[in-house]
């Protein structure tokens, strides 16, 4: 009893299998075309961008659909790019799923150092430089995306090229790149003015958080190729503890070698009988002394008038020669006691 019992749960088992393998499925839940050919709106390639030799292009993108699938844009397709013989694939890339899952508008690059390039064989310049490399949109086959996708290509052209080869103008170059993109995906997602891609002050425009957020995941390592578009810049600090000397110092005092003023520097120093200039310490004091009197007696003995105007031939007789550096120092640091005593009611 128990054998037959165990033999019909079987039986039952493979006719539901089978009952089920030949019932209709119901179908996958494949996501539209889009509602036009898809386009690009402009190629840039620039070089030297973070290092010597390295390649860098941004795809300014247009997939057009009414309505957004379900599916992101980063799963429904890829980029690739491939060399002039559009059969050499070199690399690939993903739209970013900023707005409308990443559908419509959106920016996409390429970046190459020179290490990559030279292991894909393109590190000789020009070898690489102004090529009609082939770009493909291509869609992903899946039970969410396409049954059968679909290939759209574009080829970049000379003119989209950049010129400039120092990195200091490329990130420059860069910068306003992504604020004229910005600024169109402003208008063509009508986002509104509080959540706007840019932020414009008096000092120009950058991004605004939102558009820092959006590039940063559209264009990987854009904080580095175009510094001056974010608020909060990343740089090297140099840390190494300055070594002082007295070069300058020198070079102040042997101006005048070989001129006809150094018999005139060397005999003031005799008539003092010291070894530095005694004499145009001496000068500078009766000048300032000249400007503080004269502005003193027309202020009508305002102690204060004169002080500001005294403080050129100071300056000037420094560069001369005619005060020592290390004399200027000693006034600067009695002035700014003086000031800092009277700031806080100490005198």
């Amino acid at each position: 009893m128990k054998g037959i019992i165990l033999r019909a749960a079987g039986v039952a088992v493979v006719a539901l299998t089978l009952l089920g393998w030949w019932l209709p499925q119901p179908a996958h839940a494949l996501i539209a075309y889009p509602s036009s050919d898809p386009e690009v709106i402009q190629f840039n390639a620039y070089r030297n961008v973070l290092e010597t030799g390295d390649f860098l292009v941004i795809v300014y993108e247009n997939t057009p659909y009414a309505t957004a699938p379900g599916v992101n844009y980063s799963e429904a397709y890829v980029w690739r790019m491939y060399d002039t013989d559009g059969t050499s694939e070199l690399a690939q890339a993903s739209g970013y799923n900023y707005h409308s899952r990443g559908y419509g508008y959106n920016a996409v690059n390429f970046y190459f150092s020179a290490a990559e390039l030279a292991t894909l064989g393109l590190a000789l310049y020009p070898t690489y430089w102004e090529q009609a490399y082939v770009f493909r949109l291509s869609g992903t086959f899946g039970a969410d995306t396409f049954l059968v996708p679909r290939n759209y290509n574009f080829t970049i052209s000379p003119s989209d090229y950049s010129s400039l080869t120092d990195t200091a103008e490329v990130k420059v170059a860069i910068a306003q790149r992504i604020i004229d993109i910005a600024t169109d995906l402003n208008n063509k997602w009508g986002l509104a003015t509080d959540y706007e891609l840019t932020y414009s002050s008096e000092t120009g425009t950058t991004l605004s958080i939102y558009g820092q957020s959006f590039f940063r995941g559209a264009i990987y390592g854009v904080q580095a190729m175009a510094p001056s578009i974010f608020p909060l810049a990343i740089s090297n600090v140099d840390v190494d503890a300055r070594t002082w000397t007295t070069a300058y110092a020198a070079n102040l005092e042997g101006q005048y070698a070989g001129t006809y003023l150094e018999p005139a520097f060397t005999a003031g120093e005799g008539f003092f009988d010291v070894s530095y200039n005694v004499m145009g310490i001496l000068i500078i004091l009766i000048v300032c002394a000249f400007i503080i009197g004269v502005n003193w007696w027309l202020g009508g003995g305002n102690l204060w008038r004169g002080i500001l105007e005294s403080a050129s031939p100071v300056i000037i007789g420094a560069r001369l020669a005619l005060l020592p550096l290390g004399e200027v120092g000693l006034l600067i640091a009695m002035v700014w006691l003086y000031i800092s005593a009277k700031v806080w009611k100490l005198i």
